[in-house]
């Protein structure tokens, strides 16, 4: 890829098209990394509206002991009531959007990058590597913790599967 730009830097449309050439003799789909999120889509909008509806998962704990955290998987979980109410927050902590986003930074932070670009769309991405955790903590804050705990579940093991390849590639390269 570096060499593709470097050969023919300042033509973007034979950069591309010789990419493609190149993503073609290897066998690889460039769409093949939204596969995975377009496929998590479905289960995302069937959970919320399974949580929200059915009557039967109402009240229905995360954890069966005393005291437990998560009280409700159909509403947002609450782990503490504040006396006033504050912008965008509400009255309420919510603790499992905040390691959503957590995780979702974790998955951004470890997700490789397309280099050789120039300065300002890596800036850009950069950027959005920052902001989409922020924004996708305070999308999921009211949401159910259901959905929460699902979200934050799969991004963990997104990282872990990311954690591994990387394991298995650099042993894979030692070992030549």
């Amino acid at each position: 890829m570096a060499a593709l730009k470097e050969k023919y830097k300042g033509d973007a449309k034979k950069i591309q098209a010789e990419t493609m050439k190149l993503y073609k003799a290897n066998g690889v789909n460039p769409m093949g990394g939204c596969l995975p999120m377009l496929l998590q889509m479905p289960v995302l909008f069937a959970l919320f509206t399974t949580l929200r509806n059915t009557i039967l998962l109402r009240n229905a704990p995360f954890w069966i002991i005393p005291g437990r955290w998560i009280k409700d998987l159909s509403g947002p979980d609450v782990l503490a009531t504040l006396e006033k109410s504050y912008p965008i927050i509400g009255n309420q902590i919510n603790i499992l959007p905040l390691l959503m986003g957590v995780s979702f930074y974790l998955q951004q932070k470890m997700t490789p990058t397309a280099g050789g670009g120039s300065p300002q769309a890596e800036q850009q991405q950069k950027m959005m590597a920052t902001l989409m955790p922020v924004m996708f903590t305070f999308l999921f804050y009211s949401l159910p913790a259901g959905l929460n705990l699902y979200f934050m579940l799969s991004t963990f093991i997104t990282v872990a599967q990311q954690m591994l390849t990387a394991k298995f590639k650099a042993a894979r390269a030692g070992n030549q």
